[in-house]
């Protein structure tokens, strides 16, 4: 018998049977062993109980009700034995060697997550492609310095850590990663970080990353919870000037795609003017900081975008980390 750690692959499947074979492979054939290979089918109309079930027992599969993504996450946390948990989107893969290289990271440790650096690539293009090699060091943070990690493929969780954060947001659509990622972070988790690419992301039309305004929305959400956690915690080294940027680039994407509903924007307006009198301006160059003096953050943020859009030209500040994921 094996004195490694067991590692839990974790794959929910929702109308992706058309990818799934490949995400299930590049699972069973990682260099390391153990691993546990859990595919979630999400109710799922097309062929995925099909595929699935075509692995014997070289899988776990388990079906459920649609419930979304975190919720089929969450299931497969719950079927799940192993040390170590690694979630993989069903039009996702793994390089073979990524847990390998995970584990021997990890050192046995409890206290520590691994992340890769990820390859985004084009979904019958695979020769265009963008390798996003994550410049952190910690979750926080760094996490607000980075806000698009890649997904969650290029992790690996120690169960405990996914177990105390309570798995993910049932109730998020989007950015349901980031959340977990910044709850797993207010723990004190420390981050290793591997530049080599041990995952890949598949950008299709119709992903759940491409809804901008979505991600847009419910990010701005987390950040203004995040906000009000850490002011409680009293982290002036998270309380700072990170998280005023990243404030600023969600609110800066909030008007840029013109959503309209007034808690959001102002929530969020009130706490990055919190901040300012606490650590300064922030973001962008002098000519915005000068328009801002004049009209107030709000009104400058909401001009730039207009004349943004009316000249049809990129905004020569843009603060938004996740262009790489949206590129046409």
């Amino acid at each position: 018998m094996s004195d490694k750690p067991l590692v839990s692959i974790v794959i929910p499947c929702y109308k992706q049977a058309e990818y799934l074979a490949a995400a299930i492979d590049s699972a069973l054939a990682q260099t390391y062993s153990p691993v546990e290979v859990i595919v979630v089918n999400d109710g799922s109309p097309d062929d995925t109980e099909k595929v699935a079930l075509g692995y014997g027992d070289k899988i776990a599969y388990v079906s459920r009700a649609n419930g979304g993504l975190s919720a089929a996450r969450n299931t497969g946390i719950a079927r799940a034995n192993g040390r170590y948990l690694k979630f993989l989107d069903s039009d996702d893969y793994l390089h073979h060697e990524q847990i390998e290289w995970q584990i021997e990271a990890l050192a046995d440790r409890e206290d520590r997550a691994s992340l890769t650096a990820v390859r985004l690539f084009r979904d019958g293009r695979p020769e265009e492609y963008v390798d996003h090699v994550p410049s952190a060091t910690t979750f926080l943070p760094d996490l607000f310095r980075d806000i698009d990690w890649g997904g969650t493929h290029g992790w690996l969780f120690p169960t405990p850590l996914v177990q105390a954060v309570g798995g993910f947001n049932e109730r998020l659509r989007y950015a349901e990663d980031w959340d977990f990622f910044t709850r797993i972070g207010l723990l004190g988790t420390a981050l290793v970080v591997d530049p080599r690419v041990g995952c890949y992301y598949r950008q299709r039309a119709g992903s759940m990353s491409a809804n901008r305004a979505g991600m847009a929305m419910t990010r701005a959400g987390i950040l203004m919870g995040l906000h009000d956690r850490l002011r409680e915690m009293n982290r002036p080294d998270w309380f700072g000037l990170d998280l005023l940027k990243t404030e600023q680039a969600g609110y800066q994407s909030l008007v840029q795609l013109q959503v309209k509903e007034a808690d959001l924007l102002d929530g969020l307006l009130r706490r990055i003017l919190e901040l300012q009198k606490r650590v300064g301006f922030g973001q962008y160059g002098w000519r915005f900081r000068l328009m801002a003096r004049i009209l107030g953050y709000g009104r400058a943020e909401r001009l730039r975008a207009f004349v943004v859009r009316a000249l049809k030209i990129k905004p020569p500040e843009s603060l938004d980390t996740q262009e790489w994921r949206y590129a046409t």
